[in-house]
């Protein structure tokens, strides 16, 4: 992959023209170059990396996949209970809004329900 970066490598004052690919490499490059142009061979190299990548060490792609699947998952199950309890406070806000429009002129704060006393007494006005 060195080689798609630049043509040359220089090491020690000197320029190595076909980089440190050895003869392989640089024919490999070379090929992929002419045969997938420098977008397709940066695909097939790096798909070549994570296959082998796959291969050395305990990497799974599928495990990888789950763990930002379940991430994802969290994240949006607390960004939807944050709106929803938002939503649910201004709902509330603006049903009290309501209530005192309508001539309650007393504000009571949501859940809160008045006894007999108090009814008897919003009623004699």
């Amino acid at each position: 992959m060195a080689l798609l970066f630049r043509g040359s490598i220089t090491v020690y004052g000197e320029s190595l023209k076909n980089g440190t690919g050895g003869l392989i490499g640089v024919s490999l490059v070379d090929f992929l170059r002419i045969s997938f142009n420098v977008a397709g061979t940066y695909i097939i190299l790096i798909l070549t990396f994570v296959v082998a990548l796959t291969f050395i060490i305990e990497f799974s792609i599928m495990s990888v996949t789950e763990r930002i699947t379940q991430f994802f998952a969290a994240l949006f199950n607390l960004c939807k209970s944050r709106i929803s309890s938002f939503v649910n406070y201004v709902l509330n806000s603006v049903k009290i809004a309501k209530k005192t429009a309508k001539g309650d002129y007393r504000r009571y704060p949501p859940g809160y329900k008045k006894n007999k006393s108090q009814k008897n007494r919003a009623n004699q006005f």
